[in-house]
């Protein structure tokens, strides 16, 4: 049904279908795409979310506003945590739709509280849900440049949706130090259990999620401006040279990994003469062995 009316209306073949006929399908279509969102069988779930998508792309302001009282109602609950990871796997499905101009007008106005609610997703103590958190927001910043918009509206464009955009690219430099800060209590509280008391579906959850803070941070890191970059790139130096993360090595260099893809001369400056220095005062450290980390970059190396 969506390639159909995709075809229609950017194409122009065929005779267009009606407008009514196509809010007529997804008021039907809607409940049962919701109804399957929470269910505990991950296929029924991942079905919701691509059915929730089209209907976005169909007919956003008809699909999209019951679905977000459904989000904003399982962030908020402590004991649903299917809840909360369903409803992230569903943020993830309609991110496009939603924030796309013209297609779903109250889009934009809804950022910054589902990233701020979202924040709490990322915790060492649910891995499952740290991968889907991290998930959510690869695909958010893939297409969301994290810098503040400071010009006025251009000359005939839509002076109120310009001034909402603002208002809301204001609030990305907060959440993105915020989102850094997450990322640090996670990397700082994460179990790290001896080789004989691993699990393989435990150590696979760990690797999934090493892989995603890569692409996470690694896409975070590209849409900060250079003002913003260089405090982000700060703060982390901060981070490691402050604590002492001697079972932290794989996820220190999942950081430094994913600076230096960015702008690897502001990096080498910020921390190598630290390194150096910390080397030479201290010839005899050696680091404790630890298993290879598999992000996407090493394992295209390999």
């Amino acid at each position: 049904f969506y390639k159909r009316v995709s075809v229609e209306r950017h194409r122009g073949w065929g005779k267009p279908m009606l407008k009514s006929d196509v809010e007529e399908f997804g008021r039907m279509m809607l409940p049962m795409a919701l109804q399957g969102l929470y269910s505990k069988s991950t296929s029924a779930s991942l079905q919701s979310c691509t059915a929730l998508r089209f209907l976005g792309m169909l007919d956003a302001p008809s699909a999209l506003p019951p679905l977000l009282d459904q989000v904003y109602q399982a962030l908020a609950t402590l004991t649903e945590v299917h809840q909360t990871t369903s409803a992230m796997q569903a943020l993830a499905a309609v991110w496009f739709p939603m924030v796309q101009a013209g297609n779903f007008d109250a889009g934009a106005a809804h950022l910054p509280s589902l990233m701020t609610l979202t924040l709490d997703g990322i915790d060492a103590n649910d891995l499952h849900k740290t991968w889907t958190t991290l998930r959510l927001y690869t695909v958010l910043l893939s297409g969301l440049p994290l810098i503040p918009i400071t010009d006025d509206a251009p000359p005939g464009g839509d002076a109120e949706r310009h001034d909402v955009i603002r208002q809301v690219t204001d609030t990305f430099a907060d959440w993105a130090f915020k989102f850094l800060d997450q990322a640090f209590a996670f990397i700082v509280n994460q179990n790290y259990p001896h080789a004989e008391e691993e699990h393989a579906k435990s150590d696979i959850e760990g690797r999934t999620s090493e892989m995603m803070f890569h692409c996470t941070l690694e896409v975070l890191f590209m849409q900060l401006g250079d003002k913003l970059f260089d405090r982000a790139l700060r703060k982390v130096a901060n981070f490691c040279f402050t604590n002492l993360l001697t079972h932290q090595t794989e996820h220190l260099g999942i950081l430094l990994t994913c600076l230096c893809r960015v702008d690897p001369e502001a990096a080498v400056r910020m921390f190598l003469p630290t390194c150096l220095r910390i080397l030479l005062v201290s010839p005899n450290l050696s680091p404790s062995p630890r298993r290879w980390v598999k992000t996407p970059s090493s394992a295209a190396h390999r």
